[in-house]
């Protein structure tokens, strides 16, 4: 814009001076043509043409000097222009810096989570080998007590053996002449009297409970002929039997151990007794005439009878 103000300028002074030595030239040829002599006018008319062109010649110098500051313009337009264009760069190389860190942000969050699921992985795998630990521990001990409770079960049964070997010589010493109806070995003697009446009350009883109207099993009898064979009865610690029965998965919910008021050790709802287990395993229900067994135990005289049970009391 400035530039073109002083174009505006030099052009309106330029064009009166122009106008003057045409003037001047045309007077100039109209007085030869007229042959007039005005020597004043015309160096008058002289003189002003020549100061128009010595304005003119300053006019040109600032016109120069114009040029000179518009190629200046110029040059700052061409130094504003790459300027823009690298501001323009600029801007696209700081969105495409955003978009590079954006990008670095979401692969820092793929990363974390990476990492995470890892850690997730890694503490699911150290729970497992524990549990696993844990398991292969609590089935050790639990072999260890199956195996302690067959030790003390066989201990058990062969202190019971003893027992029973020693009571079945006491009683064949002390009748030698009685014999059961099987062809076993005499019968044991009770270690507890009792009335007679009361061995017919309890007979009776206990009769009515399970169906059976023989003869019942009773502490001064000592050995019954019941509905499975011939019955004896013992009084020994039932831990190791309990807890063998547990190992084999007889819960203590489902089957508690509680002795009943006639004074037999029951297990759940049945009467603990031993048998031959050949014959009849462990869990077997039994028939006796005292109510219905289960076999839980065993003892050396299931050798003698295939068939002789032997419950479990208190007396």
């Amino acid at each position: 814009m400035l530039y073109f103000a002083h174009a505006v300028r030099t052009i309106c002074i330029v064009i009166p001076m122009l106008v003057n030595v045409n003037s001047a030239r045309a007077w100039q040829d109209s007085r030869n043509e007229s042959k007039c002599d005005a020597p004043v006018n015309y160096l008058n008319m002289v003189s002003s043409a020549e100061d128009n062109l010595e304005r003119y010649a300053e006019i040109s110098d600032e016109i120069e000097g114009y040029s000179a500051e518009a190629k200046e313009y110029a040059d700052l337009a061409s130094k504003y222009a790459a300027l823009s264009s690298k501001i323009l760069e600029k801007d696209s190389f700081d969105q495409k810096a955003y978009e590079y860190a954006a990008l670095a942000d979401k692969y820092a969050g793929m990363a974390n989570e990476a990492v995470t699921e890892i850690a997730q992985a890694e503490e699911e795998e150290r729970l497992a080998a524990e549990e696993e630990a844990r398991l292969a521990a609590e089935e050790e001990a639990r072999q260890a007590a199956e195996e302690q409770a067959r030790i003390a079960a066989a201990e058990e049964e062969a202190r019971r053996a003893a027992e029973e070997e020693a009571r079945i010589a006491e009683v064949a010493e002390a009748d030698p002449d009685e014999e059961d109806n099987t062809g076993s070995e005499p019968e044991t003697v009770a270690e507890t009297p009792e009335t007679e009446e009361s061995c017919e009350t309890e007979t009776e009883e206990e009769s009515e409970d399970n169906g059976w109207d023989g003869s019942v099993l009773t502490a001064y009898k000592g050995v019954n002929y019941g509905p499975s064979g011939k019955e004896t009865y013992y009084n020994l610690d039932m831990t190791p039997v309990i807890t063998l029965m547990r190992n084999l998965g007889y819960s203590e919910s489902d089957y508690p151990y509680w002795i009943r008021d006639d004074g037999c050790k029951m297990f759940g709802d049945y009467i603990i007794c031993a048998a031959n287990l050949d014959e009849r395993p462990r869990g077997t229900l039994v028939l006796s005439s005292l109510g219905m067994c289960m076999v839980c135990d065993t003892g050396g005289f299931a050798s003698v009878d295939r068939y002789w049970i032997d419950i479990a009391t208190n007396w």
